[in-house]
């Protein structure tokens, strides 16, 4: 298996950034994870199907 580490920064400021809120599903729905922060600490995103 071959892995590939990249990493890209994809900023969303408002709830509506729709074309970035979609770039980020993109990558999930293709197996990648994103992180986001919260209040406290920084949450991973991911499919888990």
């Amino acid at each position: 298996m071959q892995f590939v580490n990249s990493t890209k920064i994809i900023t969303v400021v408002k709830a509506d950034d729709l074309p970035q809120l979609q770039e980020a599903g993109a990558i999930v729905r293709q197996g990648g994870l994103v992180a986001f922060p919260t209040e406290t600490v920084y949450g991973l995103g991911g499919n888990a199907l």
